[in-house]
């Protein structure tokens, strides 16, 4: 299924910053292969980026965060290296439908601290 959003996201490489998020499985993608990617706006012309589920290690809700109610986490390979994306949503219902739908397509389950990694 396809899921989309506006969500504040963060990078170490960028600040926090708006963007759409949209989370697809492409035509004739393999089994298993779905898409994170963000554009500026929900008119998706240009991708401004994405993030690489298949390299996708673990995805952690409701982080502690001064400046944001709602926020998880989505720690990935990009390029070799690890790295941990952030991201915010507006409501704690929106922030649970996204981490519902990014472990579905990841294939993982909580343990026992609530993060949520592959094979679990």
């Amino acid at each position: 299924p396809t899921v989309h959003h506006y969500m504040f996201h963060h990078d170490i490489l960028s600040e926090m910053e708006t963007r759409f998020f949209v989370l697809s499985k492409p035509a004739q993608s393999l089994p298993g292969a779905y898409l994170l990617n963000y554009y500026s706006d929900e008119n998706c012309k240009r991708v401004r980026g994405s993030i690489d589920l298949e390299q996708c290690a673990e995805i952690i809700e409701s982080l502690d965060s001064d400046q944001f109610q709602y926020l998880l986490a989505i720690k990935s390979t990009h390029r070799g290296k690890d790295r941990t994306y952030f991201l915010a949503t507006d409501t704690e219902d929106q922030m649970a439908t996204w981490v519902r739908n990014l472990c579905s397509v990841c294939g993982m389950k909580p343990d026992e601290t609530g993060m949520y990694r592959e094979g679990q």
